[in-house]
This record gives structure tokens, C-alpha cells and sequence, in this order.
């Protein structure tokens, strides 16, 4: 049946009994929950409604029951929010007995609140939660720090509740764990809902490790949950996983062969295929390591979601592609800030997740490409390792005999465990490195994964009472810059009432000693013109970026004026010495690395504002060769002393439909590859003139460039566009309006020179 068609009274009826088999079937709750609210949406637009009263009579019992859980679904706050419609309409038939029903709607309404805080759609959580008007700054917060906002201005008792619910969040995103790992995985019973979709869900898998006996020649596992068995078995899945991460185990840790306890929160759930491949690789290197030392020697972040296979060698295979959409649909309607996938995935992955974001933009949800078990094992925003010590590997050798005449040996080993613990100083398993940073009055806070307390630097100025909003305040970095297994500090401060702070690169070691001098990259400048720009500077975020293959990673991020134009693009290397530096007359929203022409080196692609001409550019370095300045034709805007930089190659966009002089300017809001290709999205907050959102989540079409760096194709606008440009100009965006948007400019050296994207290099016509 059309999902725009109204049911017959027969359909229902047909329905009806469907639904109420379903529901009394070993089908799993997300299925039964689809089917229950499908039922009575399509019949929200039937004309007879005293004739519906009877199936809310029949299916009242069943709203509760559905509701609970509903918070930790990982749906679409939309679609929430109509399933919220449906329980008011249920109390409207039932006015009589409505206490398990008022239940539900609390239930829902939060679930449907929490989901669009996930999504970073304020808006729609303040309608959910009956605001009139949210905090102005709400748009400038981090997801997290912007949802506590809105949850705090919640009416009680649901904002305790909000709060309530924000706290799983705050645990998962700062959270590390021994023995769990976020796997998304597809509700079988969702495969075969008629008219529906898969259903994603993102669930904990726990695994436990023991040493089998000393005779054992082989690992083994084994998991407490219902398995679908057959030609992708679990079980083989699960084995592969053992055998890949045996190959990746220490001498000292592949000694013993390994019993590997895999579970998941819901016993009864059906798992099958082999999506938990990579999960379980993870989780059995993980745990056997920690097993072999007898203490928490590695974690996995708990902020990560995992999907893919793996092979006995250790190669992450894809996951199936009817699936894929359900999978990226679940993580990005959760807390999780990455989704590691298979890389031959990711082509794929890119344009669900646009579709997603177009709908939500201010949601960012990193895709993180995995092609091996080696690959995820280096990855520290997956795994937090250190290695463990002398002292460490003689306490757990000794832990793991059973020889008598050690027992003396072993109380000795007690003796200094207490002598140990009583004085920090001599804990050498304490985990030193820095994950963490929090802002009080006078100084920034470092702390570990666990969030222990590891070292501070004081900010040289006081925070005003109540603004500690870290991500405005503070640009930070915590990488592992050099590759010697212990992570830096880098960070700037944002503060323009205190300038002098500002535009200066502070950087540390992991125990807080300064790696160099406190970096000053900003400087006066002076137009031709004779305008003098001051030396107040805020941060861009800063990015770690590695130009070559074995060499260790630099730096990359923009600096602009805080009350002009002017704007820098540095590269800085570990060594704190500037390799590239670009200056620009007008801000730097976004900048990105990619082997455009697949050589081995990357380039650095930056999207532009040219306060000139108020239109959006892209440039592209070599990266020994980023120096000197922007092109300008006025002597308002041209930088005094600076040369003309070099550029691999320079575009200027079209203004957009919603380009204003002075007010709706266009920006490049993100840059993003497929595969060897490059796109260039294009952002104005015209589209949106009453938001005070950041420009950057007002992203409109975009530019796709070839290996080339030839201007190929533009992208078709997203429905938020054309319902905009519906809204605004009267009319539909026309063939002519996308004509126009296709003729560009691109500088050769000295002039501009205009061209129309194609495959080909043409003229327009």
C-alpha cells in the first residue's frame, strides 16, 4: 500500500491481526515497536475515527511496554516525535485510564527529546520540551555542552530526567573500558517488516579473557547469546577475530592460548553475519593483553562505534551495503563521535552521511576508515596502550606461577603493592598520558583517560563566573605528534578580552614540560591603503596531519583577526618550526590534507573568504611551497610586505542564491575526499537568516574536483535548499539558477579567468 494512502476500513482490519500476531511473537522489541507505530500512523488519516477506537482499546496494554527502553533506540528524532503524536492520540481515545498511557508519552517525549540533542537540533528539542525561546548561545556550544543547555532549561520533572539521561552520555564520550567496545549491529527481526527498513542498533559486546590449559592448541570462543548459524557462522566469525589478533600479540602475551567470553546486555538477541569480525578482534587483543599482565594495560574508547568483518590475516572486509545505511543511521542518532568502518565502505558511507547531515547540520559524526586490525590498533582515538613496565611484567610473572616456593615471593609483592599505593610518586602503572582537558577559573586541566588529575597550566588571566565553555575558549590537540608512543599537548586561547593571550601556540610533552617556546603567530599588519590590522588573533581547530608516509606528523589550522580581515594558514612541524605559512584577506573556515595527485605527499586544501569580493575560494599548496599572500586587486585589502603565494591551483565560487553584501556571505563550510576525488560544500547562513548557528552547518551544494584538480561536476542541492529557495524567492530553482552556479573563476597567477565545470575545461557559453 502507498505510504500516502489512507487505509480501507478492511486494510486495518487485515493489519490489526497482523499486528496483534506480531506482538505476541519471539519477535525482538525494535521490530514490534516499528510495526505497533507504523499501524497507527497510516491510520492517522482515516475519516471514520470512531471506528478506531476499538484498536486503541485492543492495543492500549501494549504502548507501556513499548515505550520503555525507547530512550537507547537510536532513532530519528522525527520519527520519534511522531511516535510521541501517536500516544497523545492513544489519551484522546482513552481519556478514562490513562495513567500507563501518560507514561508512555513521558517516556517517548524524553527518548524524542534526548534523540534530537543527539542530532544537535535544538530547535526541535525546545518544541519537545514546550520552550519559547532558547539560550542565543546554545548554537556557539559544543553537542554535549549545548544539550546540558537545553536540558537545564527543562521544566522539572523532566529536566532531571534530561539530566539523568545526559550522564550516560557524558560517561560515554570520556569513558575507556577494559572489556567493552560499541558494535552496531542490524535487528534481525527488522529484515522482514513489511514496508519497513533494517533497524540499527548500537549495543555494548563484553568480552572476558582466561588462559586455557597449558596444553591447549588453539584460542577459543565463545559467546552467551543466540547465534544464527550457517554459511556466515558466528562462531567462525568470532574465531577469525581470535586469529587476527593473535597475529598482531606480543611474544610475552601469545605464550598461552586464550578462552574468549563474548556477550551481549540482551541474552536473547539473534546475532549473525559478519559484521562483529573487527569488534571481536579488538576486544580478544585487548583482553588477552590485559589478562597476560593481570591489570588494564589497554582500553577502548567507549565514544567509538565499530562495524566490519576481518579475516584470519587481519584485514577488515566490508559489511553488506543493504545494511550499511540502518548502521551510519544508529550512530549518528547516538552519543558516539566516530563510526570505525571498513575503508571499502567509506565510498558509500559519505553520501548517507551527508544525506543525514543535510537534515541535521550542525550533527558531526567522524567516519573513520579501517582497512587492518594493525590500522585500528594504532589508532588512539580507538585504543589507549601503554606499555607496561619492568616491574610490571616481573609482578605479573610472577602472579601467573603457582609454584610453592614463590609464596614468600608473593607476600613480598604484597608488601610493596601497599608501599606502592600509598606513595603516587612511586606508581609507575598510573597512566600518565593526557586525554582530557577542563577549564577552571585560572588554568586548564589535564587529566588521563580515566580522568585522574595529571597536570595544569595556568591561563594567565581569570574566567568570569560561569564561562567555562571549553570549546570556545580553548583550541586543543592531544596527539601522539612524533610517533613515540606518548601523546603532546598543543592548544591556543581564544579570549578577546584578553588579546595579548590569543594568536600564540602553547605546546607540551606528556608531564607537562614545554616542548618550545610559547609560539606567537600572529603580528600588525597594514594594508596598501594605510589600515593597520592589530595583533589579536583567535584559533581555528587545530589538526594533526601527516604529509608522508613514515615522517612524523605536523600541524595545520588557521589564525584570524578578531576585529579584522586578515587570517594565516600555518603548517608547523614537530619541531615547532613554521614549514608553511598563507596569508589571507578574509577568514579561513576549513582546511584539510589529500594526495590529490597520488604521488605519496599530500597537499593542503583550504576553503576561503575573500572579503574583497565577499565570495567563497578554494586554494591548494604544495606543502613546500605555502607562502606568501592571497591575491587582491584593492589596495584596501592587499597585505603590505607580503609577497604573492604561490597556489597549485585557486578557484572563486558564484555567489549563491543567498549571497548578500555584508550580511549572508557565501563560505566553503567543509572539505571533504571520495575516494581520489575532492568536494568543496559551499555554506551561507542566508538560507536560515534567524538562526545563530555557526555559517558553517548552513551548507548548500557542493563542487566535486577531480585527481586532477579539475573542476568536474556540481552536486545536486539538498531539499533543505530548494525548500528555502522555494520559501525565499517564490519559485522553484531553475535550470538557469544552476547554470550559473556552474561558471567559475580560477587564477592562473596574475588574473582571473572564467570557466565552466565540467569534464572538460570549457569556456561558458
Amino acid at each position: 500500500m502507498p505510504a500516502n494512502r489512507t487505509p480501507s476500513l478492511l486494510e486495518l482490519e487485515t493489519r490489526a491481526l497482523q499486528l496483534a500476531g506480531h506482538l505476541h511473537s519471539d519477535a525482538s522489541l525494535e521490530s514490534k515497536r516499528s510495526r505497533f507505530f507504523s499501524f497507527f500512523l497510516s491510520a492517522a488519516g482515516f475519516g471514520d475515527l470512531a471506528s478506531l477506537r476499538s484498536y486503541f482499546l485492543q492495543f492500549s496494554p501494549f504502548l507501556l511496554p513499548l515505550a520503555q527502553g525507547v530512550t537507547g533506540c537510536n532513532r530519528d528524532p522525527e520519527e520519534l516525535h511522531r511516535w510521541l503524536d501517536v500516544a497523545v492520540r492513544f489519551k484522546s481515545f482513552i481519556p478514562d485510564d490513562a495513567h500507563d498511557i501518560d507514561a508512555a508519552e513521558r517516556t517517548i517525549r524524553l527518548a524524542a527529546i534526548l534523540h534530537a540533542l543527539y542530532a544537535a537540533d535544538h530547535q526541535l528539542a525546545a518544541r519537545l520540551l514546550g520552550l519559547n525561546r532558547l539560550d542565543e548561545t546554545v548554537g556557539t556550544l559544543s553537542r554535549l555542552d549545548a544539550a546540558r543547555l537545553v536540558a537545564g532549561q527543562a521544566p522539572s520533572p523532566l529536566r532531571e530526567e534530561l539530566l539523568a539521561g545526559l550522564q550516560a552520555w557524558v560517561a560515554q564520550t570520556f569513558a575507556v573500558s577494559a572489556h567493552e567496545l560499541r558494535v552496531l549491529l542490524i535487528d534481525e527481526s527488522t529484515l522482514t517488516d513489511p514496508g519497513g527498513s533494517p533497524v540499527g542498533v548500537i549495543l555494548p559486546l563484553h568480552a572476558e579473557a582466561r588462559e586455557r590449559p597449558s596444553d591447549a592448541e588453539e584460542d577459543h570462543a565463545l559467546i552467551n547469546n543466540q547465534a544464527t548459524f550457517g554459511r556466515q557462522a558466528l562462531y567462525w566469525t568470532l574465531q577469525d577475530g581470535l586469529l587476527a589478533a593473535r597475529a598482531h600479540m606480543s611474544p610475552g602475551t601469545a605464550r598461552r592460548f586464550y578462552q574468549v567470553h563474548y556477550s551481549l546486555p540482551e541474552k536473547t538477541a539473534e546475532v549473525s553475519g559478519s559484521s562483529l569480525g573487527l569488534a571481536a578482534a579488538l576486544l580478544a587483543w585487548v583482553t588477552s593483553r590485559n589478562r597476560h599482565y593481570r591489570t588494564e594495560v589497554v582500553r577502548l574508547a567507549a565514544s567509538a562505534a565499530v562495524t566490519g568483518g576481518i579475516s584470519p590475516n587481519g584485514k577488515v572486509t566490508a559489511v553488506d551495503s543493504p545494511t550499511l545505511a540502518a548502521k551510519i543511521r544508529a550512530a549518528f542518532f547516538s552519543p558516539a563521535e566516530r563510526l570505525f568502518l571498513p575503508a571499502a565502505n567509506i565510498a558509500e558511507a559519505w553520501p548517507l552521511l551527508s544525506t543525514l547531515e543535510q537534515r541535521y547540520p550542525r550533527r558531526r559524526l567522524l567516519l573513520q576508515p579501517i582497512e587492518t586490525l594493525q590500522q585500528a590498533l594504532q589508532d588512539r582515538n580507538l585504543i589507549a596502550d601503554r606499555k607496561p613496565g619492568a616491574p610490571r611484567r616481573a609482578l605479573a610473572a610472577l602472579r601467573r606461577t603457582r609454584h610453592k616456593s614463590f609464596i614468600a615471593g608473593i607476600a613480598a609483592a604484597a608488601a610493596l603493592g601497599l608501599l606502592l599505593a600509598t606513595v603516587p610518586a612511586l606508581q609507575w602503572w598510573r597512566d600518565r598520558q593526557p586525554a582530557l582537558a577542563e577549564l577552571s577559573e585560572k588554568e586548564i586541566i589535564f587529566k588521563n583517560q580515566s580522568g585522574e588529575r595529571l597536570w595544569s597550566h595556568p591561563l594567565g588571566f581569570t574566567l568570569p563566573t560561569g564561562d567555562r565553555d571549553f570549546t570556545r575558549i580553548v583550541q586543543l590537540l592531544i596527539d601522539d605528534l612524533d610517533d613515540d608512543g606518548r601523546r603532546e599537548v598543543f592548544f591556543g586561547i581564544n579570549v578577546s578580552a584578553f588579546p595579548e593571550e590569543c594568536g600564540i601556540l602553547h605546546s607540551f610533552d606528556s608531564r607537562g614540560r614545554a616542548l618550545w617556546p610559547p609560539l606567537k603567530l600572529g603580528q600588525p599588519l597594514e594594508t596598501r591603503s594605510g589600515t593597520r590590522i592589530r595583533d589579536h588573533f583567535y584559533f581555528s581547530p587545530i589538526l594533526s596531519v601527516r604529509i608522508r608516509a613514515g615522517q612524523p606528523k605536523m600541524l595545520l589550522f588557521s589564525i584570524g583577526s578578531i576585529h579584522d580581515f586578515a587570517s594565516r594558514l600555518v603548517l608547523i612541524d614537530s619541531q615547532g618550526r613554521v614549514r608553511g605559512s598563507y596569508w589571507n584577506s578574509g577568514h579561513i573556515p576549513v582546511c584539510a590534507v589529500h594526495d590529490l595527485n597520488g604521488d605519496g605527499r599530500m597537499e593542503i586544501i583550504a576553503g576561503l573568504y575573500g572579503n574583497e569580493d565577499g565570495q567563497a575560494r578554494l586554494a591548494v599548496f604544495d606543502t613546500d611551497e605555502m607562502q606568501g599572500a592571497s591575491p587582491q586587486s584593492k589596495p584596501a585589502y592587499t597585505l603590505e610586505e607580503m609577497a604573492p603565494a604561490r597556489h597549485l591551483r585557486l578557484f572563486r565560487f558564484p555567489p549563491s542564491p543567498f549571497w548578500e553584501p555584508g550580511a549572508y556571505r557565501d563560505v566553503v563550510g567543509r572539505i571533504e575526499s571520495f575516494g581520489e576525488n575532492l568536494r568543496a560544500d559551499i555554506a551561507n547562513s542566508g538560507m536560515v537568516k534567524e538562526s545563530n548557528e555557526s555559517i558553517l552547518n548552513f551548507r548548500m551544494y557542493g563542487y566535486l574536483f577531480s585527481t586532477t584538480l579539475e573542476p568536474i561536476a556540481l552536486n545536486d542541492p539538498p531539499d533543505r535548499f530548494l525548500a528555502r529557495f522555494r520559501d525565499i524567492f517564490g519559485r522553484d530553482f531553475a535550470p538557469a539558477d544552476r547554470a550559473r552556479l556552474e561558471v567559475i573563476d580560477e587564477w592562473d597567477g596574475t588574473a582571473w579567468h572564467t570557466r565552466r565545470i565540467g569534464p572538460a575545461s570549457s569556456p561558458p557559453q
